[in-house]
């Protein structure tokens, strides 16, 4: 989930330094949910806390989706990965 929201910060999308601060708050809470296991009290908080960051997760992929930033970042991100294939003869180096 980091990796996702690592992602999410890239130029092409950039969503703000507080909305990354808070999707790396989600990506924090799940692997240390294990730990919260034998307070019932603190899982209710931490699976209430993931529920509304989910759904603020999702509102940024929506906003991503519906302002077309992840398609340029999509598109970008398959040009480079495209030409890092291309042999230097096709690009004209010589």
């Amino acid at each position: 989930m980091a990796l996702v929201v690592g992602r999410l910060g890239s130029k092409f999308i950039d969503p703000g330094t507080g909305v990354l601060a808070i999707l790396y708050l989600y990506a924090v809470i799940q692997p240390l949910a294990i730990y919260f296991s034998e307070k019932p009290n603190a899982r209710l908080y931490a699976t209430t806390a993931a529920l509304f960051l989910k759904a603020f997760l999702w509102l940024v992929f929506y906003w991503t989706f519906t302002d077309g930033k992840l398609w340029v970042y999509v598109t970008a991100l398959r040009n480079l990965l495209l030409s890092a294939r291309t042999p230097p003869e096709l690009l004209g180096a010589r």
